[in-house]
C-alpha cells in the first residue's frame, strides 16, 4: 500500500482548486493507496485544524511543507515536469502512484479496530511484521482518519464543501511509537485507543 499525507486547508484557494482531481485520483487507487490529509493552520480558518492543531501542525512540519496544497507519498514529496511546484497535488499521476506501488515493504502490517459497545471509543491492534531486517530511527503511527466531512455550507474561505481523509487523532500522538531493530520474521503487536470526539 502506498501511503499519500496532504497538508491543506479550507480557506486555501490552490487546495479548492486542486483538490477536487487529487480526490479522483486516489478514489481511483484505494486498493493500493490510503491517505491521511492535515489541515494546517495557514492560510485561514479550517475546523478541521482546530480539531487538533497540534497533531495536524507536528505533521505537516515534519515534512518541512511551508505552503498548501503539498503532499507527500510514501514519506517522499516529489517533484518533476508533470510539478509546478513540490508535492503540489496537481503534479500527481497514475503512473507516479504506480512507480511507489511496484516497491516492496519492508513491513507487513496488519490493523484492526473495534468502536466501544457505548460508541463512545475506538480500540486499535496493529501487527507489525518485518520482512526483512531493518533498524533506525524507526517509528510506527496509527491515525485515526475521517473519511467524508461534509458541511452544508463551506466552513472556510475556499468554497469547499467535502473533505476526505481527514485526519482525527494520531495514536498515541504525532511522535508515534518508537520500535526496535527488526530482523526478518520478527514481530510486535501495537495497541492503542482513543475516546471518540
Amino acid at each position: 500500500m502506498v501511503l499519500i499525507e496532504e497538508a491543506t486547508n479550507a480557506s486555501c484557494g490552490p487546495c479548492a482548486s486542486q483538490n477536487p482531481a487529487f480526490d479522483v485520483l486516489l478514489n481511483q487507487n484505494r486498493d493500493i493507496l490510503t491517505a491521511i490529509k492535515y489541515h494546517w493552520y495557514f492560510p485561514g480558518y479550517d475546523p478541521m485544524h482546530n480539531h487538533n492543531p497540534e497533531e495536524n501542525n507536528a505533521r505537516v512540519s515534519y515534512y518541512g511543507i511551508n505552503g498548501v496544497p503539498t503532499a507527500a507519498i510514501d514519506g517522499d514529496i516529489p517533484n518533476g515536469p508533470t510539478f509546478g511546484y513540490p508535492g503540489g497535488p496537481h503534479g500527481y499521476t497514475q503512473d507516479l502512484i504506480d512507480e511507489y506501488a511496484a516497491v516492496p515493504s519492508p513491513f507487513n502490517l496488519s490493523l484492526s479496530h473495534r468502536i466501544s459497545d457505548d460508541e463512545d471509543s475506538i480500540y486499535i491492534d496493529m501487527m507489525i511484521e518485518a520482512t526483512e531486517a531493518v533498524s533506525g530511527d524507526l517509528r510506527a503511527h496509527m491515525v485515526v482518519v475521517e473519511k467524508h466531512v461534509n458541511f452544508s455550507s463551506p466552513p472556510g474561505s475556499n468554497g469547499e464543501k467535502n473533505f476526505l481523509d481527514v485526519m482525527k487523532k494520531m495514536v498515541p500522538d504525532a511522535n508515534g511509537t518508537v520500535l526496535p531493530a527488526f530482523q526478518a520474521g520478527d514481530y510486535m503487536i501495537i495497541q492503542g485507543a482513543w475516546q471518540l470526539a
